[in-house]
């Protein structure tokens, strides 16, 4: 069972969320009530203090600006966080802070939502849940269905602009958005006995080209073999036998060229926080930068080995249902934050 450790009341706080965390770490809240123990994904007011012990770091984060804690002793958040230089236009330093704060609000909004399990909310003990509506302290406002702030929810089906289908049958495992000139899996839904799962790539209405799906056991699409030109706009859909029940709706996809994918990674890759960042921070920061180039397939995937790698960091998991929340796959999502 997971918990969104927050302890955020007042209106005028700058909450300080720890986005990584290594070592023993403590919150000592201002009123004076228990040390509260401090991981990814907790979120804390600024008014009271952390205690690390040697050896242990954390990376936070408050009104947008990144520090990291090394020193051994207590550590005031009221002070930490100094005003920085402004950050160049080209840095995706305030663009991991937004998904970050963006990221944790909206998952916090899910606390008492059917389905999900978020933990109790214990007065003064480290589990109140976060307006994700709040604004005047630096938190984002986050509306899943809106998409101006490069945050919002993504319609992998898109029908409005005529490249959805109007009656879909059977639910389409492709992916979608960009991708890379690699293997991605076709895994079909649901493979009648007896027949074969191929796919349809299409341009507009058209279909263009028809592969098979499941070859020897392996449900894979190597995209570099299909040739199919770069930062161009096809759909695709997968077909099930025969008949007008077999064919899965069609999502919008399109293959990256590599120089652009390279360069998405030499923006994250030279900025301050990805440079002074352990694993964990630099994965979430590559992530974030390729869902908000709709690489999502890349950034899932990342996070599927981070979380193989550290189960229980809670920041991670955050992330990645806000994700698939974003994608509009919510039971993927509740599942993840209720392991």
């Amino acid at each position: 069972m997971f918990a969104i450790n927050c302890i955020i009341s007042a209106q005028d706080e700058n909450p300080v969320i720890v986005v990584a965390s290594e070592g023993s770490i403590k919150y000592i809240p201002s009123d004076g009530s228990k040390p509260i123990k401090v991981q990814a994904g907790t979120v804390v007011k600024s008014s009271g203090s952390l205690k690390i012990k040697g050896g242990s770091s954390a990376v936070l984060l408050s009104k947008g600006n990144f520090k990291t804690v090394k020193s051994e002793g207590t550590t005031q958040l009221s002070t930490a966080f100094q005003k920085t230089k402004a950050e160049s236009a080209t840095s995706f330093d305030p663009d991991f802070a937004d998904y970050i704060q963006s990221s944790t609000a909206l998952i916090a909004s899910k606390q008492g939502v059917d389905g999900w399990v978020l933990g109790k909310s214990i007065n003064g003990d480290g589990w109140l849940a976060v307006d994700p509506l709040r604004s005047k302290d630096g938190w984002l406002a986050v509306d899943p269905l809106r998409s101006k702030d490069g945050w919002g929810a993504v319609d992998p089906l898109r029908s409005k602009d005529g490249w959805g289908d109007k009656k879909p049958m059977v639910e389409n495992t492709l992916p979608f958005g960009k991708l890379r000139e690699t293997t991605v899996p076709c895994a079909c839904a649901a493979i009648p006995e007896g027949k074969t799962c191929t796919v349809e790539i299409l341009d507009g209405d058209q279909v263009v080209q028809t592969t098979e799906c499941c070859q020897n056991g392996q449900c894979t699409i190597d995209l570099k073999k299909l040739k199919l030109k770069k930062n161009f706009r096809y759909a695709w859909r997968q077909k099930l036998g025969t008949g007008e029940n077999a064919l899965t709706q069609s999502v919008n996809f399109m293959v990256l060229a590599n120089e652009d994918y390279m360069n998405i990674l030499k923006r994250v890759r030279t900025s301050k926080v990805y440079l002074g960042g352990n694993p964990s921070v630099k994965g979430m920061m590559e992530a974030a930068a390729f869902e908000q180039a709709q690489l999502y397939t890349e950034a899932e995937t990342i996070y599927n080995r981070l979380l193989d790698e550290n189960p229980k960091d809670k920041m991670l998991q955050i992330n990645k249902a806000a994700l698939l929340l974003r994608i509009n796959n919510e039971a993927k999502a509740m599942k993840v934050m209720t392991k």
